[in-house]
């Protein structure tokens, strides 16, 4: 996949769609997270698109904002993530009550030692972005966890969850 010359971890606003033939399935995943079978059925089904704003604010802090958009216009998830590792509470439509935390990580704070290798020297020098989210158990009733560890500069294919690409917004 091709980005442009000025893209780097520092501004990664843009309009990304899911390459459904490169991605695995979502069903197991969103199960565990008690997403019921109907909109387990629907978000397969479905072409996402994430429209993203990545920018500072007044104060120099760090936010990526995320707005899915489901093919036919149908709104998906929003997520507002402020790159400051502070606990915030979201109420998500599909997953529920949600915690979670953001925040810019160095390569080698990373804990597990594959998920260290294979990154481009804008990451390394950059940073990643780490967003931690749980399930909110007690309005839930169920209880998970996901701590994703992202960059679109990742250089080992076979470990990514989809392939984003990098559209003119």
């Amino acid at each position: 996949m091709a980005f442009p010359t000025d893209f780097t971890t520092l501004n990664i606003t843009g309009k990304y769609s899911m390459n459904k033939s490169l991605s695995g399935d979502t069903d197991e995943i969103l199960t565990l997270q008690g997403v019921g079978w109907l909109k387990r059925k629907a978000v397969s089904a479905a072409t996402v698109t994430l429209h993203v704003k990545h920018y500072k604010d007044d104060a120099g802090i760090e936010h990526i904002d995320i707005n899915q958009l489901v093919a036919g216009g149908i709104s998906g998830t929003t997520e507002s993530r402020t790159l400051d590792w502070a606990e915030r509470e979201n109420e998500d439509h599909l997953f529920g009550a949600v915690k979670g935390k953001s925040r810019r990580v160095k390569v080698e704070e990373l804990g597990e030692t594959y998920l260290k290798e294979g990154w481009t020297g804008d990451t390394i020098e950059h940073g990643l972005v780490q967003s931690y989210a749980e399930s909110n158990t007690l309005k839930n009733k169920i209880s998970w966890t996901a701590n994703q560890v992202s960059c679109l500069f990742y250089a080992q294919p076979s470990l990514n969850d989809a392939d984003l690409g990098h559209g003119d917004d």
